[in-house]
């Protein structure tokens, strides 16, 4: 059996990037957040000025952003809300990581939780839960551990839960665990479980590849699967007018750590974060600090 827990990491190497796209966060008005949308922010309190990520990276000249189903993932993505306060990247203990204001072109206000479990793998895995969540989708709530073994939200609530003894999981007996009301509290303590175990060996068990020959989408992910290994999630596409296409692309990390958008040189991007990706071609996106995830690494988790 294959080991539980696949981590990954990205050093802290500072990268020499181009200046961050568009209007100034100054210069720009917080838009209100659609909380059936982005629900973790209902339970913020207070939600940080921001504004969608479509507004706040425009396309580079002479490219346009791809067409995407108005319910889709891709569209939810396209619309996350993005800081306008602070671009600096914070880790689970609220610690500001060193180098992050040079690879982070700005920072999405997704919750990290208090321990360090939501790395690379598991933060595109959280983004996935949190639209199946606002659709209602319980049933699609199922991913896998590095083991082999599915963890279902559904059996999680009826108290169907998978335990982890060593290197083996077990489905626990009836009346072992209680059973949960369907909230928040009960969506991120299975997401914490999953988080634990599953990483970027198993991703592969709840996607597709993505041939070279067809496009890039919103919410498709480059992974090195590994232990170390790596895993960057695509926010959103353009493309320009020569058929090549640019990509927006985010990342957690080791340790956990918000979630925030690439920057990158003038050689592999346009505007500082469109990363180009030519047609039909296994470019390499260059990850600050840790190295490169070829385009032929790229999957598609299930809809």
């Amino acid at each position: 059996m294959a080991a539980l827990l696949a981590t990954s990491s990205v050093g802290l190497a500072p990268l020499a990037c181009s200046d961050t796209p568009g209007p100034r966060p100054a210069t720009l008005v917080a838009e209100p957040v659609d909380l059936d949308d982005y629900t973790w922010l209902a339970d913020w309190g207070e939600v940080p000025p921001s504004v969608g990520l479509e507004q706040r990276f425009p396309t580079p000249e002479g490219s346009a952003r791809v067409d995407v189903d108005a319910d889709s993932y891709a569209a939810w993505l396209r619309a996350l809300p993005i800081r306008l306060d602070r671009r600096t990247v914070e880790d689970y203990r609220g610690r500001t990581l060193p180098f992050s204001g040079r690879w982070s072109a700005g920072v999405v206000p997704l919750d990290v939780g208090e321990r360090d479990l939501q790395q690379c793998a598991d933060t595109v895995l959280r983004l996935h839960a949190e639209w199946l969540w606002s659709m209602g989708d319980d049933a699609a709530l199922r991913y896998h551990f590095t083991s082999g073994d599915e963890s279902r939200f559904e059996d999680w609530l009826a108290g169907r839960r998978q335990v982890v003894e060593g290197n083996a999981v077990r489905t626990a007996e009836p009346g072992e665990f209680p059973t949960l009301s369907r909230d928040r509290a009960a969506l991120r303590g299975w997401l914490d479980q999953v988080f634990m175990y599953a990483g970027t060996r198993s991703l592969a068990l709840d996607s597709e590849a993505v041939p070279l020959t067809e496009p890039l989408l919103p919410g498709d992910f480059l992974v090195r699967p590994g232990s170390p290994g790596h895993a960057v999630i695509i926010l959103d596409v353009a493309t320009t007018e020569d058929g090549e296409q640019l990509v927006l692309v985010g990342q957690g990390s080791m340790p956990a750590q918000e979630l925030h958008v690439l920057r990158g040189d003038r050689e592999a991007t346009v505007d500082g974060v469109w990363f180009r990706l030519p047609a039909n071609a296994d470019a390499a996106i260059p990850v600050p600090g840790w190295g490169a995830l070829e385009r032929s690494s790229a999957r598609r988790l299930r809809a």
